[in-house]
């Protein structure tokens, strides 16, 4: 049996989970403000965002920034191998962040690129995006 597309991977999670946006709204909203990678081996929902921004508004994909004031990205929903992730980003910033029990998450861009190394290391993950943002 043929494994599952890591977009097919994301998409059920909000078929399962109880999320504040359906799939498709999160994908075009990040397809408008931020970067969707879609490849056999990895799928990623991420934007540029200024890691001193509120954290509802980091964990928001309607809210946009020019790319001047961000200094880090954060990973909305992942499928996949990650360590690809930072082969495939269209620009380095310093930071990254995504969320883990509905609390954001601030990383150097190492020391994520380490931690995701581990994950990608160790089995394919995903990241199911909160019903209602999140919190520090």
């Amino acid at each position: 049996m043929t494994p599952e597309a890591p977009s097919i991977q994301a998409r059920r999670i909000y078929d399962r989970e109880d999320t504040f946006r359906s799939f498709k709204d999160d994908l075009d909203l990040h397809l408008l403000n931020g970067y969707v990678i879609s490849t056999p081996e990895l799928f990623v929902m991420a934007r540029p965002v200024p890691r001193i921004a509120a954290r509802n508004a980091i964990c928001d994909p309607a809210v946009a920034w020019p790319t001047y004031y961000c200094s880090c990205w954060h990973v909305h929903i992942y499928a996949g191998k990650l360590p690809l992730l930072f082969t495939l980003l269209p620009y380095e910033l310093p930071y990254g962040s995504f969320q883990k029990r509905d609390r954001l998450r601030f990383y150097t861009l190492n020391q994520l690129k380490e931690r995701f190394h581990r994950y990608g290391q160790r089995t394919e993950s995903t990241k199911r995006p909160s019903p209602g943002g999140c919190t520090s």
